[in-house]
């Protein structure tokens, strides 16, 4: 190559999270404005911390830099500003930016750089997370670590790379820049962020998770916040159904033993009874139990069934001598009821449940595609992004509203398994491939 030279350089390299799908429900122009609107974003800001773009590749930007200190400033401030931007955007708007940052000799020729510290720079692009900036042990090594607070990713066997590489990132919840004294103050969180290991699409690119590594994220909400939310999610379900449907029963049952007996037909206890039925051959169930007339009763207080039948806390007598015919009839009668009310409040209670669970179905994923969040977890600050850290569209948010709904009837085992599980994700996120995080990240 003419005019090839070699430099120790720190190479920085961009892409946007999830460009091709993006592109894939765009116009050319939407994709074209896209493009600007990010390169207007992004670009200053690298130029500004002495960056030099070396070549655009489609949404993605290679530029190196002479400090490492600076290229590593240069990506936490375009996450800044991109934070900023993404505020109040949603979906396909939102530009969610992976920064990869390694240093190494490369050859400088025809306008482009080579060597394997770019390729290594491209394998960690493919394992950072969108929204943070992930750089190699050589630029840790060579930066101004009391100008960046970092964490140890680990050490990662990347695909095609012959050897494992240790990977970093920039500790989002400290201030960059921070004096000797504020660093020394929060090392502790330091270290607890050191062992919370990226999990996201290792497999994709071809890295192992680092030995011990936890796929626990540092940012996953605690499980008494998620429960919490998930209880304020089934109030407020419960609440608009309440106040929108009416689902409470007839209590009062009113029938003759002279008529064809139908608990299903409610009669107001206090109507005028049909012509030829007298008061003892009533039925009525309410909340108190059944009566017929004044010879059965069977309720909290006991039972009694004329004078050959008187049950309660302190009494017990059986004298079945004394059931005549038309009190036996009327017996008959109170069972058949009480055998009907169960039949229709079980009915009931099954069509409440069906309710419930396709109200939820339209509650979860209504709100989990406006707001990232159902109203329960946007209160107590979490909401749902894809596994990748992108953020939901339609279609994810119903597949995981539709098997929270699975996880929820089969005896709450779905949601029980992410209360447990190490990486806290319910049945509907693996399915969905979701994930819940504080919603502040």
């Amino acid at each position: 190559m003419a005019g090839a030279t070699t430099r120790n350089l720190t190479i920085l390299l961009t892409d946007i999270e999830d460009f091709t799908p993006k592109t894939s429900r765009k116009t050319r122009a939407d994709i074209l404005r896209m493009l600007e609107e990010h390169k207007g974003i992004v670009l200053p800001v690298l130029e500004g911390k002495g960056g030099r773009l070396i070549k655009t590749i489609g949404d993605a930007f290679l530029v190196v830099f002479d400090s490492p200190t600076d290229a590593v400033l240069a990506g936490v401030e375009v996450q800044r500003m991109l934070r900023e931007h993404n505020a109040h955007k949603l979906g396909d708007d939102r530009l969610d930016v992976r920064i990869a940052i390694n240093a190494g000799e490369v050859t400088l020729a025809d306008n482009d750089v080579f060597g394997e510290p770019v390729n290594i720079t491209a394998r960690i692009n493919g394992i950072a997370e969108a929204g943070e900036v992930f750089f190699t042990e050589a630029v840790y090594l060579a930066m101004n670590k009391m100008e960046v607070p970092s964490s140890e990713v680990g050490l990662l066997q990347l695909k095609g790379i012959a050897e494992k590489i240790r990977v970093y990132k920039v500790v989002p919840e400290k201030r960059v820049g921070a004096t000797s004294g504020e660093a020394a103050e929060s090392s502790d969180t330091t270290a607890e962020a050191a062992r919370a290991a990226s999990s996201r699409r290792y497999a994709e690119t071809g890295a192992d998770r680092p030995a011990g590594a936890s796929a626990t994220s540092a940012r996953n909400p605690q499980r008494r916040r998620r429960v919490a939310a998930l209880l304020l999610d089934a109030a407020f379900c419960a609440f608009f159904i309440g106040a929108l449907f009416s689902t409470d029963p007839p209590l009062d049952v009113e029938m003759s033993a002279e008529v064809e007996p139908d608990v299903s037909a409610a009669v107001d206890t206090n109507a005028a009874p049909p012509l030829g039925v007298t008061p003892k051959d009533r039925v009525v169930i309410d909340e108190t139990g059944v009566r017929v007339g004044d010879d059965i009763v069977i309720g909290d207080e006991g039972v009694r069934v004329g004078e050959a039948v008187k049950i309660d806390s302190q009494n017990f007598k059986v004298d079945m001598s004394k059931l005549d015919a038309q009190t036996g009839d009327q017996l008959a009668l109170a069972l058949q009821a009480i055998s009907d009310q169960r039949r229709k409040m079980a009915a009931l209670e099954s069509r409440e449940l069906v309710s419930f669970s396709l109200f939820w179905f339209v509650y979860s994923t209504f709100f989990l595609t406006v707001w990232g969040a159902t109203p329960g977890k946007r209160l107590l600050g979490i909401r749902i992004v894809r596994s990748d850290g992108g953020v939901l569209d339609w279609k994810v948010s119903l597949i995981r509203s539709l098997f929270s709904v699975v996880s929820g009837n089969f005896v709450m085992l779905g949601y029980i398994w992410g209360f447990f599980s190490k990486d806290r994700r319910t049945w509907h996120d693996r399915i969905a491939a979701t994930r819940a995080i504080r919603a502040k990240e």
